[in-house]
């Protein structure tokens, strides 16, 4: 009798199902796994001019780097709950939130100042905790917890171009993670998204969102 066994695989973005195959004498399938939108998002800024915002050591590459502490890679020390930034506006393609909206005191305040310091059609990369994953209140320092809607209340400065949760362990392996995020894929949250999250997610458990925001 074959063996199952399961091995990580998918396309290069990971946005796929294969069907089993056998090899000797086993079933071997791939998971699926959560697509590498940050991996896409610097693609689409190559040559451009990018904003990482909360940047810390690990400063998206090329990008000027603004941070409350000095670390290597930090362009700017600023404190980013005092607006404005001391930065020309409508001067960036991009801006890059990766896990820093979760510490800061407001999230409408901050998002005033990325369409301010965007260029027109300009696009912000944000990547937070889901409010089910223990991540999000692990940590001492977060101040708040967010919903795969909260983006949504941006909508008369930012057009979405992409809501995204992942899920833990089995939910991502069974494709049940790319079920509910394909309206999300494609700009915005539906209703097997909202679904989840009303009645779900607290069995079938987030992890990391990701948003990508176009300035309107």
């Amino acid at each position: 009798m074959p063996v199952i066994k399961t091995i990580p695989g998918g396309s290069p973005s990971g946005c796929c199902w294969s069907r089993p195959a056998l090899v000797g004498g086993c079933v071997v399938m791939k998971l699926f796994r959560t697509p590498d939108f940050f991996r896409e998002f610097g693609v689409s800024m190559r040559g451009k001019r990018v904003l990482d915002l909360g940047c810390g050591p690990r400063k998206f590459a090329g990008a000027l780097g603004v941070d409350l502490v000095a670390a290597e890679g930090v362009d700017l020390i600023h404190d980013l709950d005092q607006f404005p930034y001391p930065l020309e506006r409508a001067s960036f393609d991009g801006v890059v939130l990766n896990h820093v909206v979760e510490h800061l005191a407001s999230l409408p305040r901050l998002m005033d100042e990325v369409h301010a310091l965007l260029k027109p059609g300009g696009l912000c990369w944000i990547a937070t905790p889901h409010f089910t994953d223990a991540d999000s209140w692990a940590d001492p320092t977060h101040k708040f917890h967010f919903s795969i809607r909260t983006m949504n209340a941006f909508g008369s400065q930012f057009k979405l171009r992409l809501a995204y949760v992942s899920l833990k362990g089995m939910w991502k392996d069974l494709g049940y993670e790319r079920w509910v995020n394909v309206e999300g894929l494609h700009g915005h949250t539906g209703r097997r998204i909202e679904r989840w999250e009303a009645r779900k997610c607290f069995s079938r458990r987030g992890g990391e969102m990701f948003f990508i925001l176009e300035k309107t």
